[in-house]
């Protein structure tokens, strides 16, 4: 299993991950050079690391192509040129670039926007090593016909792909996107794909799936592939959850090769408000908040530039975080930073970034310390990874000081309201992209009924509570993730004897009560503009 680990191929998915090697973080400037034109002169994490901590990238084209100026520049250099990928990462057995079509941002659209074939085109053109057909996630619209068409996609493109490739047209491999909702789709889509002539395949529409369903697809994946013998590649697509990796592994030996992409350890430096920086020992620190603009900043990064030259004991620099925090709001996070600074992680890490910025790495503000952070994590995990030793370490425990005592202050805004003297609370909060449902048993009720999940089809609310009337809940208790905080503070707040109104902003729904019994759904707030989120807020 350990060497299995190994050998599993890291991709990160690119979202303009650029940082200012020229930065001025004394002074808190950007370079001139930076400032002309990030792209030319930013630093990626495979310009920063001589021995980048990945094994390749991921392009989506509708990424891609929501800036023309960017795209054109794309279409004119190379998506290799572009990236400023070294020339001694060209090799795609060390390091690959894969693309494809970014379905995720087009998942609502009747169909996709782009043509199968004109794509095959489009990959060529910008230089990647692997391209993936063009894909429509399965649980949007209809889910058999989004099936057929991806299948249909796949087709149209590995007869043109097969023949360019022969003759040296085409110079990428064809990853065929395999999509479903049941596990049945999923094997028997990618065994037609098989006989259609791919070798190479790309799993495609689990991001939201359970754990459970994407560990029996891979055992099941792992059989038939293991039967024909002569499957080259197998990618998945999207996956957010690193608890996976153990299973993608079961198909070393069986598959060529096996390959992921995941964001989750760049992305946690500033995305999660404690465990921003993870260390090789599995321990996962709190980067300090500095905000810009906020009260008492420049004094707080002075001390901790102080601290971390040895020129002033930790005791100061606690007491100058505390009446920052107390000032800010952030009080909450002292016993994480004092753990932070005590332990000072930063200084036994030898990654380039912790090396060459020293306590910036741990100083939560701005792009080019949050993503520089993010490097480092980067770092952190493909080192695990590719030891063997992340199955061990990779349940990364948040540290924190249980001896600091927090007093509850609200000395940023004296003139709060005092839950205490209050008799009726109304408490307003935005739903949450997780529900408290079993998502595979909704996905299956629905392929059954040849529905996908419901999402801001409002008008088919009447088909949907009668095809899911087993799964229906009272708004409150439907959303979880961050919404159970929400819950708990009602539920405390009712307990003291309050009277709580609570009202939910979702996006199918618009606002509503707490007790209003909703149907589970995929709907995105950010989805929305910003008058479709206003006329949800006036009907209170």
């Amino acid at each position: 299993m350990l060497e299995s680990i190994r050998n599993l191929r890291f991709i990160l998915p690119d979202w303009d991950d650029i940082v200012d090697p020229g930065f001025d973080f004394l002074n808190e400037r950007f370079s001139d050079d930076y400032k002309r034109d990030k792209y030319a002169h930013g630093a990626r994490v495979w310009t920063i690391f001589k021995e980048p901590p990945l094994d390749g990238v991921l392009v989506s084209r509708s990424i891609l192509e929501v800036s023309r100026s960017k795209m054109l520049r794309i279409r004119r250099m190379g998506i290799k040129d572009f990236l400023k990928i070294p020339q001694r990462l060209r090799d795609p057995k060390r390091f690959q670039v894969i693309g494809d079509c970014g379905a995720w941002q087009y998942r609502y659209e009747k169909v996709p926007p782009y043509d199968a074939v004109e794509t095959l085109d489009f990959y060529q053109r910008i230089g990647v090593d692997y391209g993936v057909s063009v894909v429509h996630i399965a649980f949007f619209g209809n889910p058999q016909e989004r099936i057929e068409l991806t299948y249909n996609n796949a087709k149209r493109s590995y007869g043109v792909w097969k023949k360019r490739f022969e003759k040296g047209d085409y110079t990428f491999i064809l990853l065929a996107a395999v999509q479903g909702i049941e596990m049945d789709d999923y094997i028997k889509m990618f065994e037609r794909l098989y006989r259609l002539g791919y070798r190479h395949f790309a799993i495609g529409g689990l991001a939201k799936r359970s754990t459970d369903f994407i560990e029996r697809l891979v055992d099941e994946l792992a059989k038939v592939a293991k039967h024909y013998g002569d499957v080259e590649k197998v990618h998945f697509l999207g996956i957010a959850r690193p608890s996976l990796i153990k299973f993608f592994a079961r198909l070393e030996g069986i598959v060529s090769e096996v390959s992921f992409d995941n964001a989750t350890y760049l992305r946690m430096a500033w995305t999660r408000s404690h465990e921003n920086y993870i260390t090789i020992d599995g321990k996962a620190y709190t980067a300090i908040r500095v905000r810009p603009g906020s009260k008492g900043e420049d004094k707080v990064l002075e001390v901790l530039r102080r601290y971390d030259e040895g020129s002033i004991e930790l005791e100061r620099v606690i007491e100058v975080l505390r009446e920052y925090a107390r000032l800010n709001g952030d009080l909450s996070y002292l016993p994480y930073y004092v753990k932070t600074l005590e332990d000072r992680p930063w200084k036994s890490c030898d990654c380039v970034v912790c090396k060459g910025i020293g306590i910036d790495v741990v100083i939560f503000r701005g792009n080019d310390r949050n993503r520089r952070r993010g490097f480092h994590n980067l770092y952190v995990f493909y080192k695990l990874l590719k030891s063997g030793a992340y199955l061990e370490k990779s349940r990364f425990s948040v540290v924190r000081d249980y001896r600091v005592a927090v007093a509850r202050s609200y000395s940023a805004s004296e003139d709060l309201v005092d839950f205490r003297s209050a008799r009726r609370i109304l408490v307003i909060a935005n739903c949450s992209d997780t529900k408290t449902i079993d998502r595979d048993k909704v996905l299956q009720v629905l392929s059954s009924k040849g529905l996908s999940m419901p999402s801001f089809d409002i008008d088919k609310e009447d088909v949907y509570r009668e095809v899911l009337k087993q799964f229906i809940k009272p708004a409150e208790e439907m959303y979880s993730g961050l919404f159970n905080y929400v819950r708990k503070l009602v539920n405390t707040l009712r307990a003291a004897g309050k009277e709580v109104d609570l009202y939910i902003l979702s996006a199918r729904y618009g606002l509503i009560p707490g007790d209003r019994p909703i149907v589970p759904y995929d709907a995105p707030l950010k989805a929305l503009s910003k008058e479709e989120l206003y006329l949800s807020l006036i009907h209170i």
